[in-house]
């Protein structure tokens, strides 16, 4: 084999290296499989590329464009791959590959170009110079779209615009196979200004997909404060509904205080006239005309309490059965707007299945405790008849035809926390449970909104 097939042997197998590398380390946590199934079939596959990429070494013409070529013809192949190991939605793997293939083309554009404007000067150019950038400068560019790619994808993967933004990697797709026929096309005479006007076609590609990815992920932020805005808002209220049932409490204690001699008398009358039924019945009366606080005591948390007060409470109201195990002490290990967020969409959903539950007694049951210092379990069951929809491991919403913010919000604060998330359903029963681990973060600190007053 020469040393231009083995050039252009090794840029293929390192452009499909990168883009599907880079691709699952940005969705890792959303693989269908276990690491070690999933290793073995993305093994299976690069010997695939392997074999296909050395064949296409010795049997296609040896040039610079071939070498650029080859990597995208390999891009359906690594997308039927990627719908199968993960469970991103389509539109989303769709840019994101389209993505990593836009800058992968322009690293072994300018790469080329670079060589082949070196040669025209009498210059000395390594044979591998494409590889060597994009195996230098790949992670180096991709590293300041990664986060964006991830955080956008977390919120917003279930929102109809990615069907729109797919198509701007692939406008940028086609742009590149053209640029490279009529860049081969005038090879023999090859001239600075085409370099340059490649140049600025990288950097299109780049602001574009930058532009793109922190708008998204200025999205994504924007929904999550709005489940810590909802959060907020709902303690809020329950906070000043449970200060006016203090301030009826203290009114009833100040006023019974004020009347408690009267009453000691009627009774004293009532007894001394041996009439002690009818003192009984006066008492009863007395005691019966105050009216106790109806607001249960399930944690030491204040702010989950309340959480849990206003939600079961409206549960047994609509006569759902209740049962809830809470063991929570007063300052917990994470932020508590965002356990909060965590437990008011899990018990929101639940309530709401057994108010549309059809047949059968409705329960909802509640399981919470904090082990050792940080580690936090949280289950929440309830029964339900309805049909429940699913789709790329997400759950439809059935208020609108597409995956809740809500239940993303409790997916997305599980894996800052370190946690683990299952759901369980068949047979009328649901079942959410997870597992937080905060301190598994070093840098994961208290929050001031969980520290008790002075």
């Amino acid at each position: 084999m020469t040393l231009a097939a083995i050039r252009q042997f090794c840029i293929i197998l390192s452009a499909a290296i990168s883009v599907l590398g880079l691709f699952f380390a940005a969705f890792y946590k959303e693989l269908r499989f276990s690491l070690y199934k999933t290793a073995g079939i993305l093994a299976g596959y690069l010997l695939f590329i392997l074999l296909l990429s050395g064949a296409a070494s010795v049997f296609l013409p040896i040039n610079p464009w071939s070498s650029a070529m080859l990597p995208s013809l390999l891009i359906p192949c690594h997308m039927a791959l990627c719908v199968l190991l993960s469970r991103m939605r389509w539109t989303v793997i769709f840019y994101a590959l389209f993505m990593f293939q836009n800058l992968t083309d322009s690293i072994i554009l300018c790469s080329v170009l670079l060589q082949e404007l070196l040669r025209s000067k009498g210059l000395f150019f390594p044979s591998l110079l494409p590889l060597l950038m994009l195996l230098l400068l790949f992670p180096c560019v991709c590293r300041i779209f990664f986060p964006y790619l991830c955080k956008a994808a977390e919120y917003t993967q279930m929102l109809s615009s990615w069907k729109a933004l797919a198509s701007i990697p692939l406008v940028f797709f086609v742009i590149f196979r053209c640029i490279i026929f009529d860049i081969a096309s005038k090879l023999p005479s090859f001239y600075g200004p085409v370099f340059f006007r490649c140049l600025f076609w990288s950097l299109c590609v780049y602001l574009v997909h930058y532009v793109v990815l922190h708008a998204l992920s200025n999205l994504a932020q924007n929904l999550a404060l709005r489940e810590r805005y909802k959060t907020t808002r709902l303690l809020a209220d329950l906070q000043t509904a449970q200060m006016s049932q203090l301030q009826r409490a203290l009114d009833q204690a100040a006023q019974a205080r004020h009347n408690v001699r009267f009453q000691f008398v009627t009774v004293k009358g009532f007894l001394e006239q041996k009439k002690s039924q009818t003192a009984l019945n006066y008492i009863n009366a007395y005691l019966g005309s105050i009216h106790s606080s109806s607001r249960k005591c399930y944690c030491s948390n204040l702010s989950a309490n309340s959480i849990l007060d206003y939600y079961l409470g409206e549960a047994e109201e609509n006569s759902i059965q209740v049962t809830a195990h809470v063991s929570l002490p007063r300052i917990l290990p994470l932020p508590e707007i965002d356990f909060c967020t965590i437990l008011g969409n899990l018990l929101s959903n639940a309530l709401e299945a057994c108010l549309r539950q059809e047949g059968g007694k409705p329960f909802i049951t509640v399981n919470i405790r904090q082990a050792g210092t940080s580690m936090i379990t949280l289950s929440v069951s309830n029964s339900y008849s309805h049909e429940i929809r699913r789709q790329n491991g997400l759950f439809i919403s059935s208020k609108r035809d597409r995956p809740g913010i809500g239940t993303l919000s409790v997916r997305c604060l599980t894996d800052r926390y370190h946690g683990v998330l299952n759901y369980k359903y068949g047979d009328g029963l649901f079942t959410a449970s997870l597992l937080l681990n905060p301190a598994m973060d070093p840098d994961t600190k208290i929050h001031p909104g969980c520290l008790p007053p002075d």
